[in-house]
């Protein structure tokens, strides 16, 4: 038999954690109200995002080569037969940026 003040406790547990679910998904469908249901990312997607610094390119996506509206990408002739070394990489315009081997999130972006 269970003891009275267990169940109390398991109660109110389960009333918490009820409201703090619904807390969490009113937060997350205020934060994206204009997607569907389905499309909205997870609300701690978000919080991720949201401390990931960027960095900008002169990319100009007017200029990419398209078929039928949508981005494809082309066969082009590689330009050199060898893979690239560090230093022509550097004399090209590109920076080595510090990373730990472990970290997944992408802060930097690098440009040409």
């Amino acid at each position: 038999m269970v003891q009275p003040k267990a169940l109390v406790r398991k109660l109110k547990a389960k009333t918490a954690s009820k409201a703090r679910r619904s807390r969490q998904s009113l937060e997350q469908r205020s934060k994206n109200p204009q997607l569907p249901p389905i499309y909205r990312p997870r609300l701690t997607t978000l919080k991720i995002i949201q401390q990931l610094t960027w960095s900008s390119s002169d990319l100009d996506s007017e200029k990419l080569p398209v078929a039928s509206g949508s981005w494809i990408g082309k066969l082009v002739k590689p330009l050199k037969q060898t893979p690239w070394t560090l230093n022509e990489l550097k004399a090209a315009g590109f920076r080595v940026v510090p990373w730990d081997g472990i970290s997944v999130r992408f802060s930097h972006i690098l440009t040409a």
